[in-house]
């Protein structure tokens, strides 16, 4: 019994798509598991076990994102039949939002979305099926799949980014509704995100599930707790970019030196808008310290979590799946202030930790951090209660596992 598992970049990258864990466990399910990443970037992450296998076959094949030879000129091949036998609506109506067709980005996501249909059917039509498909995000591939092998189960995860189109300031994704009418079932890794979906296709409802992704134990709960300590030390992690407002983060701590303390903060992760960090940063008072520190291993982070050295942990994106770290700090019981997006609330309990909304400004956000950094040390192993129940990996991983198998034919 063989598995096709379709991803971005895994197992190259260095962000691992929560697939460095989960590979182990369907390679326990299925006697061979073909790894096939679309396109692949960077070094080759880990090891896989051994009854896995990694196929670039389909990655010689994709055009490079935005390419105009490439994405948007084999967009408009055929996209006449696509129209006809999909329809061109988000699954609420035949028609594209007006708002978006006036749009330059919606329309290069759309025309890549259409050549990767292309690509990856034709590629499957040239493959033998496998005994059942998983797309690790929801995208156009899931089409491209079902066209080629219609009776091939065909499953999907459904996450953040690939649900959302309002991230990039679209009322609908191109072909969504095309990407959901091609699956069996859709894993959806937050209760938001599945009723999200539903909301906005009715339709698909019934094959819309729960999958939670999760993370290793990292063991005992950090000895936490300030002991009259006047300092405050505050951690964060994430790409620094428009959307995970790292410089609301700084002008956050700039707002809790003003209020007399002491504070350190450490920021793991890089991205375009580093430089505005920087000059908050640059503009803090003696008694605030700030120190991006780049790009580092995913094992610096969680050590960081296990040392107990730190007081809050902070995300304050404005769109989100479940992120992995706050996974982290809830596993060791740090307290968190995150803002209260997509499925952070089901990660993060507002009744141990302090969740914002989007519009809260940086002396609302210190109040925040302060308050959490005060919680009663009794929280910890609430956080950690509600880390075991729903983000264990070795349970959540194991049973759904278990459950593509049984789908397999």
């Amino acid at each position: 019994m063989d598995l096709l598992l379709l991803t971005n970049s895994f197992p190259h990258d260095r962000i691992t798509e929560f697939l460095d864990i989960e590979i182990g466990y369907l390679c326990s399910q299925f006697d061979r598991v073909r790894v096939c990443p679309q396109r692949p970037k960077g070094p080759l992450v880990r090891d896989l076990p051994g009854n896995a296998v990694v196929d670039y076959s389909l990655a010689a094949s994709m055009c490079p994102p935005g390419s105009i030879l490439g994405g948007r000129a084999r967009a408009a091949v055929g996209l006449g039949s696509l129209v006809r036998s999909w329809g061109l609506g988000s699954g609420r109506s035949r028609r594209w939002s007006e708002d978006d067709v006036l749009k330059l980005s919606w329309w290069r996501a759309m025309t890549q979305y259409r050549a990767d249909v292309v690509t990856i059917r034709r590629w499957a039509e040239a493959a033998a099926p496998p005994s059942l498909a998983y797309t690790f995000w929801l995208s156009c591939a899931t089409a491209g799949l079902k066209l080629a092998w219609p009776d091939v189960p065909l499953v999907t995860r459904a996450h953040g980014g690939d649900i959302y189109s309002e991230v990039f300031g679209w009322r609908d994704y191109p072909f969504q509704g095309m990407e959901l009418a091609s699956v069996d079932l859709v894993y959806c890794v937050s209760d938001q995100g599945r009723t999200y979906l539903a909301r906005k296709y009715p339709q698909v409802k019934p094959r819309l599930r729960a999958g939670r992704l999760g993370i290793k134990d990292l063991g005992r709960p950090a000895v936490l707790g300030r002991g009259g300590r006047t300092s405050l030390r505050v951690l964060s992690a994430s790409s620094i970019d428009q959307n995970k407002r790292v410089e609301l983060i700084a002008r956050a701590v700039g707002a809790l030196a003003a209020m007399g303390l002491d504070v350190e903060w450490v920021h793991y992760g890089e991205g375009p808008s580093r430089r505005s960090v920087e000059e908050v940063v640059d503009s803090f008072p003696a008694s605030a310290r700030g120190v991006l520190a780049g790009q580092v291993a995913q094992e610096v982070v969680r050590q960081e979590f296990q040392s107990g050295r730190w007081d809050v942990f902070v995300n304050l994106s404005q769109s989100e799946g479940v992120p992995v770290s706050l996974m982290e700090a809830q596993c060791v019981g740090l307290p968190v202030v995150a803002t209260s997006v997509g499925g952070t609330p089901e990660v993060v309990d507002s009744r141990w930790n302090e969740l914002a909304s989007v519009e809260e400004g940086p002396a609302e956000i210190a109040v925040r951090i302060r308050r959490a950094a005060d919680s009663d040390v009794q929280f910890v192993q609430l956080r950690r209660a509600n880390w075991s129940k729903l983000f264990d990996a070795d349970k959540n991983y194991a049973d759904f596992a278990q459950e593509l198998r049984t789908l397999a034919r």
